[in-house]
């Protein structure tokens, strides 16, 4: 009977659903899940009905249909949660967000913004999890760009803090200089040196410089050029980032040595509108390792004097 019922809803036939009602409520979660997934508003509805009264753990359907990316069916059912639960059409509970954030899904995103509150936001610690996945670990130019919009959406909901997190994530996946472009628009800087979770505290440009390939020696140039420090170290006695895989390799990728593009985004940099700040290091294109001042010992973010 199960099978039956399975194709039925797949396949969105009522006739069936209907004929077998009675049916329904043995096999109820599962149906429910299929139908979000695969059928029409009209099945869903039905097997809603016929579940009526029933103990059903809807949030688990409500999760199938998020991540199923089904608008219509998330939509139906988050107003049938609101009405049951009488949360005055609020969602109380911030996992639904994250699935649909790490899947990149911004119209989700929006529709679940719609029935939340920034209380739940402020309740519940947002952290690194749900952003580690947003950001893509790959090239992939439609992902990177499905992400944006979802960090667009969230630009008013969440701390600093979380985008200063995913500037770095940035850095060390995809190298996404449209990612980049993004978030110092919105306020991070270019410096940033906020730890998230499980990372060793570093630089945007420092998590990049790791890296030898075409993607990463873009992203270098872009974050140079907007100003980022070259002689940043995550510790007293890290490497130099002139030291790492990215920077020695650089002139394979641009065609110019680290020190012609230090020289020549310091250029770009002090040309750009309204700078808000200059290092020392980068005005100053013929620096050496003696320029290197740290204010303190295993400083998280360097100071020139």
């Amino acid at each position: 009977m199960y099978l039956l019922l399975q194709d039925a809803v797949k396949n969105d036939d009522v006739d069936t659903v209907r004929a077998f009602t009675s049916e329904v409520v043995k096999f109820a979660m599962p149906l429910l899940c299929r139908a979000v997934q695969s059928s029409s508003l009209g099945i869903l509805e039905l097997l809603l009905e016929a579940c009526e009264g029933l103990q059903i753990d809807q949030s688990n359907v409500l999760r199938c249909a998020v991540e199923a990316d089904n608008l219509a069916a998330t939509q139906m059912l988050l107003d049938r949660i609101a009405s049951i639960s009488d949360s005055q059409d609020k969602l109380d509970d911030m996992d639904y967000i994250y699935f649909a954030l790490r899947q990149r899904l911004p119209k989700m995103v929006e529709l679940l913004l719609q029935y939340t509150t920034k209380d739940v936001f402020h309740k519940r610690k947002i952290n690194i999890h749900y952003f580690k996945e947003l950001i893509p670990s790959i090239p992939n130019p439609i992902e990177e760009a499905n992400a944006i919009k979802c960090l667009g959406l969230l630009q008013n909901w969440i701390k600093s803090e979380n985008f200063d997190q995913c500037f770095k994530l940035n850095a060390r996946g995809c190298c996404s200089v449209a990612i980049a472009s993004f978030l110092l628009q919105s306020g991070v800087d270019v410096d940033t040196c906020s730890k998230p979770l499980g990372f060793r505290s570093s630089t945007a440009l420092y998590s990049a410089s790791k890296k030898n390939n075409q993607r990463a020696a873009e992203l270098i140039r872009f974050l140079l050029e907007s100003g980022a420090n070259p002689l940043f170290r995550s510790t007293l006695y890290a490497r130099y980032i002139a030291d790492r895989p990215g920077p020695k390799n650089i002139q394979k990728w641009l065609g110019i040595t680290w020190e012609q593009l230090v020289k020549d985004s310091a250029k770009v940099y002090d040309a750009s509108l309204a700078p808000t700040k200059v290092h020392d290091a980068i005005i100053r294109p013929n620096f050496t390792r003696k320029d290197w001042k740290p204010s303190i010992p295993n400083l998280l973010c360097a100071d020139f004097e």
